[in-house]
């Protein structure tokens, strides 16, 4: 398990605490969570640096079967965000979970672009890398359906 910050401490969260505050998922909470962490982003960096920030998130229940009976019965909810920070030809990224707390997750971006920052100058530069221009965003969101009863 990765170490994250915790909202009370900014220490490590344990099993625990994941367990008791898990992410808020509706795409509502996830989408203004996404557009307050872009505009917090867009305030800390400077005119040469550009960043990619991506979402991924799913909810989903799933039931497995051994011998036409319900062996194991669950749900998974779980939100990441990944940050690509670019600097004179040279990227990297940062991957950490979302929980919906804006406290705990500006704490984590604000770790994440610290690092990014730290690492960047030390990489070699990329002649190939596609560097954003703008201020453009892109949405995509794959639904399920259920099955009929």
């Amino acid at each position: 398990m990765k170490a994250i910050v915790s909202p009370e401490r900014y220490g490590v969260m344990t099993a625990e605490w994941l367990r008791a505050n898990p992410p808020r998922l509706d795409p509502a909470a996830l989408e203004a969570a996404l557009s307050r962490a872009i505009d917090w982003l867009q305030g800390q960096r400077s005119a040469h640096e550009q960043f990619t920030l991506s979402l991924i998130a799913e909810s989903s229940q799933f039931w497995r079967f051994n011998r036409a009976k319900v062996r194991q019965a669950g749900q998974i909810t779980d939100a990441k965000l990944k940050l690509t920070w670019m600097l004179d030809r040279r990227s990297s990224y940062y991957e950490f979970p979302l929980s919906g707390d804006w406290d705990c997750d500006q704490v984590l971006l604000s770790q994440a672009l610290n690092r990014l920052r730290i690492d960047l100058p030390q990489l070699p530069e990329n002649p190939y890398l596609a560097v954003p221009e703008g201020d453009r965003t892109s949405h995509e969101s794959h639904g399920g359906r259920l099955l009929e009863p």
